[in-house]
């Protein structure tokens, strides 16, 4: 699937742990969270760059709770005023086409299984954002 929207100028580093515990959630919807959020990193890095996909279990008191997923850019990242609007439905900073769906639709998708979604940001440094999915 990311093949499919991936440019040559950005480069990928996964580092998925091994042997994550199973997520209760769907599948399909876990793979359009993704997507998203690599859709949204890409767009953000016009000259290219590095895309940061991470995926480990997080323990609490010796049991893992919880699978974090993080996506980080090294792209144009958002002001503060933009990163506080970032999940309104139809908010978008894009000058032509559609937006204002793909962090609504993620923040949703993750409170809707008991999960949290957080974004830090700054301009010119990136985005990073952090899902935490139970299990």
């Amino acid at each position: 699937m990311v093949e499919n929207i991936w440019q040559p100028a950005i480069r990928l580093d996964l580092q998925i742990e091994p042997d994550l515990p199973t997520l209760t959630c769907s599948r399909i919807n876990l793979q359009g969270a993704i997507m998203n959020l690599l859709a949204n990193a890409r767009d953000a890095m016009p000259g290219g760059g590095t895309i940061s996909l991470a995926a480990r279990p997080i323990a609490k008191s010796g049991h893992t709770m919880a699978v974090e997923i993080e996506v980080m850019d090294e792209g144009v990242g958002m002001s503060p005023d933009t990163l506080q609007r970032a999940f309104e439905p139809f908010f978008t900073t894009r000058a032509t086409g559609l937006g204002g769906f793909g962090l609504p639709v993620v923040k949703r998708f993750v409170e809707d299984i008991g999960g949290q979604v957080a974004v830090k940001s700054r301009l010119a440094t990136g985005t990073r954002v952090i899902l935490r999915l139970p299990i």
